[in-house]
């Protein structure tokens, strides 16, 4: 566990009116920005052999998934349930469902996203207080066109058009204003459709390589002499005075003309 500490200026966040309560801190919510890191090890290349899974695992103990992989277990032990992750953002996604008409600008179940043929971005509900809308929505191409939205996928935000959050930048003191905005996103968890055991095979010679060995081949094509565009072509590839000594191995300072 690493321990962040952080030093942020109150200044912002404490009354400065000398008629009321100067010198009282006003604020209740406080911002920090903390920036979330974290390392991959690239285990290199692989090579794809048969795989031969052990006797099955008839009652693996609780815990043995979290670091290792125990010989026998089968690919229904790692099935999970989803989760919803939840959070509060700014409004910014708002202007991508945002239609073009000005009495109704945001439309139920209108496809803003760029290619609606595989994304859906756009509102679900509206009411004069808030907007519910889904970014990154999957759509049905088994139903005819314009695809309809799968409910349950994408990002669900709600944007409530008249709660407003002022973010102070602890930073450089500066105040970022935007409507108050929740988003929940519901994973898929893992299942039959988008989990399997194979084994990964490393092979010696491949120890340390990350990427298959790539050939890059450059040719020179050099010009016959008896082109009559050849000294046209040549000007052409010099840049500056310096180049006239050094093309061709003087070749320019040679010509007899």
């Amino acid at each position: 566990m690493e321990i962040i500490k952080k030093i942020i200026s109150l200044e912002q966040s404490t009354s400065r009116d000398p008629n009321n309560n100067y010198g009282v801190m006003t604020a209740t919510t406080f911002y920090a920005p903390i920036h979330i890191k974290q390392t991959f090890d690239d285990m290199g290349l692989f090579t794809d052999m048969p795989f031969i899974p052990a006797p099955p695992l008839q009652n693996p103990p609780d815990g043995i998934f979290d670091d290792i992989r125990p010989p026998g277990t089968t690919v229904d032990m790692y099935y999970d349930q989803p989760i919803t992750v939840t959070g509060t953002t700014d409004d910014r996604w708002l202007l991508e469902v945002k239609s073009d008409v000005e009495l109704t600008p945001y439309i139920p179940l209108l496809n803003q996203a760029e290619d609606i043929t595989i994304r859906f971005d756009g509102v679900i509900a509206s009411n004069s207080s808030k907007v519910d809308y889904v970014i990154g929505g999957d759509v049905d191409t088994s139903a005819p066109q314009p695809y309809p939205y799968i409910a349950g996928t994408g990002i669900m935000y709600t944007t409530y058009l008249n709660e407003w959050v002022n973010n102070i930048d602890d930073e450089k003191g500066n105040v970022d204003t935007y409507k108050r905005t929740t988003f929940s996103f519901t994973s898929i968890g893992r299942n039959e459709n988008n989990t399997s055991l194979s084994a990964l095979t490393k092979e010696e010679e491949f120890l340390g390589v990350v990427f298959p060995q790539e050939v890059q081949s450059e040719v020179f094509i050099e010009r016959g002499g008896e082109d009559i565009f050849e000294k046209h072509m040549i000007m052409a590839e010099i840049k500056t005075v310096d180049d006239i000594n050094r093309y061709r191995n003087g070749y320019l300072v040679n010509i007899n003309v």
